[in-house]
């Protein structure tokens, strides 16, 4: 019986070290060195999208390992937080290893291959850019002072900076995938003479004038889905007279406000209010006033019980204890369910053996000798 180290040769002269135990020959584990590490993973990948590359374990000999079971680990750091999250890495048992590693943060990170205890794999570690993704309306912000309150007759302006589902702030381009749907109006006045302007950083410059002073709803989407808190109550201020002398100034501030003086009531909220107070009433409560995609999202344990109705939910941990007595009825009813099919099996086909015994008995048989010969 062969036994210890030594190399194993093929027909077509590749060799492989190994060792010899109990007669069966076992090829040399992972050389970090001659390990190949090779994927888009390597160089970057999206915020919610699995990053994918493969590991090609290879030995001291260069060759290609047949066989899995190398103690590999991928760990990735955030450079700006520090954090570390480690992969996910699927043996193949043929010497390849896939690896998947999904994040929502959005940054660079440093990504380690590592075999054993502390030992680099080929060219590790890696820096590896993880993008944000697709600008997300509803996690988009609106900022600046022209969303909430404006001069009559003078410019204002507010910004809306795009971010992706996961609150990564977004870079670049992004009219194609956020396109703006802007519309400030009132009871008696709309404003449509407005300006958007795309900058590289990711944010739109929406400027605009007043002609008219009042409350107004000041309506942000895209395709159809508000952006941030949308919408907003804009109010629009009269200016004051510049002819006007510091102490006109004064009193107007200091006196008493009267009836003309105040503000116009925001029928636009008030009528908002309304209607929830009006759904609370019907409903009960306040549930899907305003919710978000989040709270649309199926969770996992959801899908579960949707996907399997037959299995039992624990929600009382005090009810844990019942899981083996549940299992013993359980499989004390498969039993009898499987008992009671044998023995309708068994009827049947004993029905059926009956059958053909009578249907034997029926037929006419073959004439005897004796018959045969007086005929002859």
């Amino acid at each position: 019986m062969r036994h210890g180290y030594g190399v194993c040769s093929y027909a077509d002269g590749s060799k492989f070290r190994g060792e010899w135990e109990d007669d069966c020959w076992l090829q040399s584990t992972a050389d970090p060195t001659f390990t190949r590490v090779h994927g888009p993973g390597l160089s970057r990948g999206i915020a919610g999208e699995p990053s994918i590359f493969v590991i090609e374990a290879r030995d001291e000999l260069k060759n290609k390992r047949m066989n899995g079971g190398d103690d590999f680990y991928v760990c990735f750091e955030n450079s700006d937080t520090k954090d570390n999250t480690f992969a996910e890495i699927i043996d193949h048992d043929n010497g390849s290893y896939t690896v998947r590693f999904s994040t929502k943060v959005a940054g660079t990170y440093t990504c380690s291959v590592m075999i054993g205890a502390d030992e680099h794999v080929a060219d590790s570690p890696y820096v590896v850019k993880v993008l944000p993704g697709r600008p997300f309306p509803r996690r988009c912000h609106i900022k600046g002072e022209g969303h909430r309150v404006a001069e009559l007759g003078v410019k204002a302006c507010f910004s809306v900076e795009a971010l992706d589902r996961f609150g990564n702030a977004v870079f670049g381009r992004i009219s194609d995938h956020l396109p703006l749907d802007i519309k400030i109006a009132s009871s008696t006045n709309e404003i449509c003479d407005f300006d958007v302007a795309e900058t590289q950083a990711g944010h739109y410059s929406v400027t605009y004038t007043p002609t008219e002073a009042g409350y107004y709803r000041l309506t942000v989407e895209s395709c159809g889905i508000s952006i941030g808190r949308s919408p907003y109550s804009l109010e629009v201020r009269t200016k004051f007279s510049p002819s006007s002398g510091p102490n006109e100034c004064v009193n107007k501030v200091t006196k008493e406000p009267e009836i003309s003086d105040l503000p116009p009531n925001d029928q636009v909220k008030l009528w908002e209010q309304i209607a929830q107070q009006e759904y609370v009433t019907l409903d009960g409560d306040d549930g899907g006033w305003a919710s978000t995609d989040e709270d649309e999202k199926e969770t996992a344990q959801e899908r579960m019980t949707r996907e399997h109705p037959d299995v039992p939910i624990i929600t009382n941990l005090e009810d844990l204890y019942k899981v083996p007595l549940m299992q013993k009825v359980l499989r004390e009813q498969q039993r009898k369910e499987k008992a009671a099919k044998l023995r309708q099996m068994r009827k049947r086909f004993e029905k059926m053996e009956e059958n053909d015994v009578n249907m034997d008995s029926k037929m006419p048989h073959p004439p005897e000798n004796s018959m045969l010969t007086e005929l002859d």
